[in-house]
This record gives C-alpha cells, sequence and structure tokens, in this order.
C-alpha cells in the first residue's frame, strides 16, 4: 500500500497538502529523489492525521453522552 501512495502520492490530497501535491506532481516527484522521501514521511503523516480523527471522535462521544 506504501508504495502505491509514493508512486501516486493522492495522500497529499487526502491529507489537505494540495499545492505540495501539484508541486510534486508538476516536478515529477523531484525528479526522483521526492518519491524516496515521500516513503519515509508518508506513514508519518497518515498516522498523525489518524490521530486528530480519532481525537475529534472522542470528542463528539463524550459530548454526545
Amino acid at each position: 500500500m506504501v508504495i502505491l501512495a509514493v508512486l501516486f502520492p493522492i495522500q497529499l490530497i487526502l491529507l489537505g497538502k494540495v499545492s505540495l501535491w501539484f508541486a510534486f506532481f508538476f516536478t515529477g516527484g523531484g525528479l526522483g529523489i521526492w518519491w524516496l522521501i515521500e516513503i519515509f514521511l508518508t506513514p508519518s503523516r497518515v498516522d498523525e492525521r489518524n490521530g486528530k480523527i480519532a481525537t475529534e471522535i472522542i470528542r463528539n462521544i463524550k459530548t454526545i453522552m
């Protein structure tokens, strides 16, 4: 899954980094350098985003109860 995310960096759009995605796309992935960097950055970005979503869900559940 990480390989697909790195080859087609749709995760940047899903994480709200649209301008970074455009830069990635129009430079061809920084001539390959960004692809190598994305292999290491993508998992931590996704974990951070998932943590924020989980915190928001827990907060909403507490307000309902």
